[in-house]
């Protein structure tokens, strides 16, 4: 369910002014002493004209003022020395420390936790292309994750015991990165919060997926709205690196025959959106983090096919599953960084009984086949265990090899990869985990 309000609704009253939003910038001032610049900007609202005093704390470092009110917005930027903080590390390589940031004003006040690290993403040329390194406090980082989707079709079931469960699944595999999909949704403060603790990098797509989308200024402005919304709710977080615009969507003008048969238009279309709305919200509000403009893309400017090659930025590769290639394919390329592949299999069995009669305990029955939504998913799970195995004599068989060979699909080019590096720097499978009791290319099952 991804349109409508999907978080509770909360009135809020003020005799004079509300944060609006609070964000930083932290700056090393001097490596040699671990001194940092904390860079704070106050976004206030007031109906009319007033003062307040404003009160900001962290680290032992306080900055205070009294603030002018105009009616409408008022913002200010304050300045503190945070002097050795602890520096935030991705799981594997560090400790995850946080500090509080209090920000208060006579009527309204704001808490949040941040974390001290720098944050490089390397897109430069060499003799193969275009690398992709993600380097944390100057120490390159190799993504070992997953992309990530709504861990639930109805909002009701996303809970925070339900994201801490799954997140620290991820972390238990040794896994340092999350991808929010596109497709899914700007998530919970808590799913951050989360990922801040554990030190789960996060690679934030914006919400565009697969598609065309409109250019008409309403809507643009719509997208502008939400855009700045979401990078000032997020930016505070460590654990997020990159900004992303959608998930395919360069890939989607060659989807459809209306924009084969327009290209121009629909090419215009999308850099309207993307480059003209996204890319300068995230360049204006979050200069510090790397803009990318697609995944998967070689960066801005660049309308390459990086299903195909593996050159440059990062690749989605999927001739294993979707061209039904045999799991040695994976050994004939080496991506820059893999931000999608997978392979499918079934959920366990007692999973399926919970939502199967006994009677339909067979591959092609109504109710299992409802519960793939790949059109061709069953029949390539099948065709492979052919390929890879003796034939299963039943529907358990089935099953339980399928997910073996889920295994060792994913094993195969993971290893081989993070054999390549530093030429290939990432791996994000498709996908951690699912929304519905379903086959599909989840490692953690409903």
């Amino acid at each position: 369910m991804v349109s409508g309000i999907y978080e509770p609704v909360r009135l809020k009253a003020t005799e004079l002014e509300r944060l609006e939003a609070v964000h930083h910038e932290a700056e090393c001032a001097d490596p040699a002493s671990n001194n940092w610049n904390l860079i704070i900007t106050t976004e206030l609202y007031s109906r009319e004209a007033g003062s307040t005093s404003l009160r900001i704390e962290c680290v032992g470092a306080v900055s205070e003022q009294e603030v002018e009110l105009s009616p409408g917005y008022t913002t200010v930027i304050s300045n503190l020395v945070v002097e050795d903080p602890q520096l935030w590390w991705p799981a594997g390589y560090g400790k995850q420390p946080l500090y509080d940031l209090k920000v208060t004003t006579s009527h309204d006040a704001r808490r949040q936790q941040i974390g001290f690290r720098t944050i490089e993403v390397l897109t430069e040329p060499d003799e193969r292309g275009i690398g992709m390194v993600f380097r944390v406090n100057g120490k390159d980082i190799f993504a070992k994750g997953a992309n990530w989707i709504p861990p639930d079709a109805l909002p009701s079931g996303h809970t925070a015991d339900t994201y801490g469960d799954l997140l620290e699944s991820a972390r238990q595999a040794h896994m340092n990165m999350i991808r929010v999909w596109g497709g899914g949704q700007y998530e919970y403060d808590f799913f951050y919060e989360i990922c801040d603790r554990k030190g789960l990098l996060v690679w934030q797509d914006f919400m565009f997926a697969c598609a065309m989308y409109p250019s008409a200024p309403d809507f643009l402005e719509n997208v502008r709205a939400e855009a700045e919304y979401q990078i000032k709710r997020l930016k505070h977080h460590p654990s997020i690196v990159l900004w992303c615009g959608n998930n395919e969507d360069i890939g989607a003008l060659t989807w459809f025959e209306e924009s084969r048969n327009n290209r121009d238009r629909y090419i215009i279309d999308y850099d309207r959106l993307n480059e003209g709305v996204l890319a300068q919200a995230v360049k204006t509000i979050d200069p510090h983090r790397k803009w990318w403009s697609s995944s998967p893309s070689a960066g801005e400017g660049d309308y390459s096919d990086c299903w195909h090659d593996d050159s440059k930025g990062d690749m989605h590769y999927w001739s294993v599953w979707h061209e039904g290639q045999p799991f040695e394919a994976y050994y004939q390329v080496t991506p820059r960084f893999c931000s999608e592949f997978g392979f499918q299999s079934f959920p366990a069995v007692g999973s399926i009984r919970g939502y199967t009669p006994q009677e339909q305990l067979n591959i092609t029955s109504p109710v299992v086949e409802h519960h793939q939504k790949n059109d061709r998913g069953n029949s390539i799970i099948i065709s492979t265990i052919s390929r890879y195995f003796r034939f299963p004599s039943g529907f358990e068989e089935i099953v339980y090899l399928s997910r073996i060979q889920q295994a060792m699909a994913i094993k195969t080019a993971v290893e081989y990869w993070r054999s390549r590096r530093p030429v290939c720097m990432g791996t994000l499978y498709w996908q951690l985990n699912d929304n519905w009791p379903v086959a599909s290319w989840s490692s953690i099952e409903y």
